[in-house]
């Protein structure tokens, strides 16, 4: 989250949370005078029982359809994070969210995408088979709502991956791209 220079009291979202991993660090990074909102397509009983805990009072909950994500629109949110799940989002929703994210997010707001690499060139073709998302196309739908490509991490760099297993399978040894878009 350093690389993302998420701080105490901003408020942020964690897209496609599932059980709530990375919106528990979030809730204890931004602490009690941030707000955390954790988004899945559909409730999920794990997030709510983990958000049970000390110290999750921070979170809201937002559950419903990526294309018409509950965020606000008002341009108030510091950072947005989808880790490891954009290739699990239909392409034609994405836009919509991408939409929706960049309405959130104040000016100088960043947008963090993570993923497992695909082969370039490959779009979104290994997105159900291998898990997988090409890079290429991640920055150009990104781009395409009006964020601009601030940096890219390589703390996740594999370049021994071959690109065409499933991450399902052998997840600990995938190239992962770590994206950071930023609202001009």
């Amino acid at each position: 989250m350093a690389f993302y220079e998420v701080k105490t009291g901003q408020r942020v979202a964690d897209i496609f949370a599932s059980r709530g991993y990375y919106t528990a660090i979030l809730s204890q990074l931004v602490g009690a005078d941030g707000v955390v909102y954790s988004a899945n397509p559909a409730p999920r009983q794990e997030l709510h029982d983990r958000l049970k805990q000390p110290g999750m009072d921070n979170v809201r909950v937002l559950d419903g359809p990526f294309d018409k994500l509950a965020l606000p629109q008002d341009g108030s949110l510091d950072f947005v994070l989808l880790h490891l799940d954009y290739h699990e989002i239909a392409a034609d929703v994405r836009r919509a969210m991408n939409a929706r994210i960049f309405a959130a997010l104040k000016r100088g707001g960043s947008y963090g995408v993570v993923d497992h690499s695909a082969k370039e060139g490959a779009g979104d073709s290994e997105a159900k088979t291998l898990h997988r998302m090409d890079k290429l196309l991640v920055i150009k739908e990104a781009t395409g709502v009006g964020f601009r490509l601030a940096e890219e991490g390589k703390m996740l760099s594999r370049p021994d991956d071959t690109r065409d297993f499933s991450v399902v399978k052998i997840r600990d040894k995938s190239d992962r791209f770590v994206l950071k878009f930023v609202k001009p």
